[in-house]
């Protein structure tokens, strides 16, 4: 959810955990691209059980890939996302 919130600030912290510059051209197109009016909305049209299900493989998808003891994001951790 940051990253739509914050897009710049997120990514600018992305890119300095991977190790390349964040570069203002990059940035400025990345945040044209971020609507927080439509956070939650693909969510909004999945069946609760199917959303849960896919959210719970996401996260430990991420979290298998994850270096140990790196700093996980909130998601993943298997809540969910829109208080659902």
């Amino acid at each position: 959810m940051e990253l739509v919130k914050d897009t710049r600030s997120e990514l600018t912290r992305l890119a300095e955990f991977i190790g390349m510059p964040a570069e203002h051209e990059w940035l400025d197109k990345a945040c044209n691209l971020a609507n927080p009016g439509r956070m939650g909305a693909a969510a909004a049209q999945l069946d609760r059980d199917k959303f849960a299900a896919l959210q719970a493989i996401c996260a430990r998808s991420l979290r298998n890939k994850l270096p140990e003891g790196a700093d996980h994001p909130d998601f993943c951790y298997e809540e969910t996302l829109d208080g659902r």
